[in-house]
């Protein structure tokens, strides 16, 4: 099965706050329905160097082989039984009480967490990858090296799923109503493949899907000009994306489609916010955030402006 459609290999980064456990049961919650494709889900952590050092006076940080002295090794350890080891128990004990019945594995890595989460994604063919989100800016991000901005921007096949502040740790069911933008790009044709998959998946927990269009409004006279009814190229985008709904027999009353005309981002985001959807599926054209920041990319207008739903961002 393709990349894009399935989990099969999952990677959970965790630390020990409050926005970890959430994306923890978030993930139990929502993987359950998946759990005959999955092959093994891993709980990461990674410690930062400079956060054990800053905890011990004894160290000397000018010591050239810091990691291999007998005092560093006895602090990692009583580190690791201390705090790490009962924090990874309890979220793996979360993830079995949501069923999830398939081989969960604990790990613990040193390093910068974003870089260390981006290696271990590419280098050991991770299909997805599930973020707490703290809800801050772009530009805070940039400027504080957020994890889930680093691994947004540079995880090159995996399916990033940022956990929504909406869900709550005591809900039964994690999602109901998913919107899907769509424009007829390969980025959006692949959220909606990975969409179907999810749907599929989910099966009678949806109740609502929307496919929505939004015509530039930049390029709206251009198409014209070029002898192009835009709203007509629309419809169509949007009949080629509910077809692969209908023809994987999801029920047509299920689904909703849309065509406006405006700028992209502030549509899909009034969307989002009028309409209390649990989940957000968007396909990604891999610019840099430099360039998204200066450049207003779509989908990092809509993982900066729209915290309360899990946003799905899937990456080529």
């Amino acid at each position: 099965m393709d990349v894009i459609y399935s989990f099969k290999k999952i990677l959970l980064p965790v630390d020990e706050s409050k926005h970890s456990k959430k994306a923890i049961t978030f993930a139990g919650k929502f993987l359950k329905y998946f759990i005959k494709d999955i092959s093994q889900i891993t709980i990461f952590h990674v410690i930062r160097l400079s956060y054990l050092t800053a905890h011990e006076k004894r160290i000397d940080l000018r010591v050239e082989f810091l990691k291999e002295s007998e005092l560093f090794k006895k602090l990692k350890e009583q580190y690791l039984k201390e705090k790490i080891k009962p924090i990874l128990d309890e979220y793996e004990k979360i993830l079995r009480d949501c069923g999830i019945t398939i081989e969960i594995i604990k790990r613990v890595d040193e390093g910068d967490p974003g870089n260390k989460i981006i290696e271990v994604l590419c280098k050991e063919d991770y299909f997805s990858v599930f973020l707490a989100r703290r809800g801050i800016s772009l530009t805070e991000s940039l400027v504080m090296g957020s994890v889930s901005t680093k691994v947004v921007y540079n995880a090159k096949k995996q399916v990033v799923y940022l956990i929504g502040e909406k869900f709550s740790e005591d809900q039964v069911d994690s999602v109901s109503k998913i919107l899907i933008p769509v424009d007829g790009s390969e980025y959006s044709k692949k959220a909606v493949e990975h969409a179907v998959y999810v749907v599929k998946g989910l099966g009678e927990k949806i109740k609502k899907i929307k496919l929505l269009r939004v015509i530039n409004l930049d390029v709206y006279q251009e198409r014209i000009n070029q002898g192009i009814d835009p709203e007509k190229e629309a419809g169509e985008n949007l009949s080629i994306a509910k077809k692969k709904f209908l023809d994987e027999y999801i029920p047509e009353k299920l689904i909703q489609t849309q065509v406006l005309i405006g700028i992209p981002s502030k549509e899909i985001i009034k969307e989002i916010k009028e309409n209390n959807y649990d989940l957000v599926i968007i396909g990604r054209r891999g610019r840099s955030p430099l360039k998204d920041l200066v450049m207003g990319g779509v989908s990092s207008a809509i993982v900066y402006h729209c915290i309360e739903p899990t946003i799905a961002i899937i990456n080529l």
